[in-house]
């Protein structure tokens, strides 16, 4: 069970706590009835667009076992095009190996869990108002190149700029142009082939619904992860100041979309996915270091007291070079009291 204490100074002791984390929850909990319609439509959304993506890279690996098996095949387009109807799609999932098949169950589990998404949503909109996916163009939207988030253009721009020999050549607009460009990739290749992602997509389908706790737990956390960050708040704050009437409106929406953000911040702590939580971190590489800052740090892990160390040193340098400088001859340096024999005998040895 993962437990959350309330702020200090709230008018409540009690701890908040996720025993199991479950999106759907999330929103029946924080966002009751209608004020959780727009955070539905939002999670369906997004299922589709993880599916559309997911059918394109399944469909790709597909015809790439294709071409390596019928013969007559030779092309990436001939193989994409033996797959665009729905029985060569089943009929390559059946045959698919093993490095496949993880691809393919998660294609059909995200297709499972939304159907229990569009269930909730038509419960509280009504059948007919539930959003028809027009797979064609989600599908166009998703092979073109991934967004990149604003936390890792400024972390690229601090590396350019901060770095002990940075000497920057670009401004801020053309480094995060240029860096835009490289990580978020190209337009995918399956592009040009929508009917047979499609297929893919009618091929896993399944009909029949699953709960969140089914899907794999890296899914999970990745769906909790999307609603826990600040810029998905900003968003839910701008949907709520557009559609409130009223002061009371739109104060009462806000801290409701903050407590379930906040909520599905605290469910990714959950000892469900203390195993797969390390993964699901962005990678960030370290900051280069030279020589001499390694060696400082090598130092400074040997004694404690090496920053103090290294000053008093400099100082006595100082006063011996400007007794020179003034032609007076230096004193001789002073017996260090014993208790501190130890401390410069380790700094030099570290020096060493």
């Amino acid at each position: 069970m993962t437990t959350h204490s309330l702020p200090k100074g709230s008018m409540s002791i009690q701890q908040r706590t996720i025993p199991n984390p479950d999106l759907l929850d999330l929103v029946k909990r924080n966002l009751p009835g209608e004020a959780g319609i727009g955070v539905m439509y939002s999670i369906t959304g997004s299922l589709s667009f993880r599916i559309a993506r997911l059918a394109g890279m399944v469909a790709h690996a597909l015809a790439s076992d294709v071409r390596k098996a019928e013969p007559g095949i030779d092309s990436y387009n001939d193989s994409m095009s033996f797959l665009d109807t729905q029985e060569a799609a089943e009929q390559a999932f059946a045959e698919a190996g093993f490095d496949r098949q993880d691809m393919i169950t998660g294609l059909r589990q995200l297709l499972a869990y939304r159907l229990s998404a569009n269930d909730y949503l038509a419960s509280l909109v009504g059948e007919d108002k539930l959003p028809i996916t027009n797979w064609a163009d989600t599908l166009k939207l998703a092979a073109e190149p991934a967004p990149i988030d604003k936390w890792k253009l400024d972390y690229e721009w601090e590396t350019y700029t901060e770095g002990a020999d940075a000497d920057p050549q670009m401004s801020r607009a053309e480094y995060d142009l240029l860096t835009t460009r490289e990580l978020s990739g190209q337009r995918a290749a399956w592009a040009r082939h929508i009917d047979t992602v499609h297929a893919v997509i009618e091929a896993a389908s399944t009909h029949a619904a699953i709960d969140f706790f089914q899907l794999d737990v890296r899914t999970q956390l990745s769906l909790l992860s999307a609603y826990a960050t600040p810029e998905r708040m900003a968003k839910f704050r701008a949907s709520v100041m557009k559609r409130a009437r009223t002061r009371f409106e739109a104060d009462a929406g806000i801290r409701l979309h903050k407590a379930f953000v906040s909520d599905c911040q605290l469910a990714t702590l959950h000892h469900r996915y203390a195993n797969v939580g390390d993964k699901m971190v962005s990678k960030v590489e370290p900051l280069q270091k030279t020589p001499a800052q390694i060696a400082a740090d090598t130092r400074a892990r040997a004694h404690p007291h090496a920053d103090l160390i290294a000053q008093a040193k400099d100082a006595e340098h100082r006063a011996t070079v400007q007794k020179r400088l003034d032609g007076a001859k230096p004193k001789a340096k002073r017996k260090q009291p014993a208790a501190h024999v130890d401390l410069f005998k380790a700094e030099n040895d570290a020096i060493v």
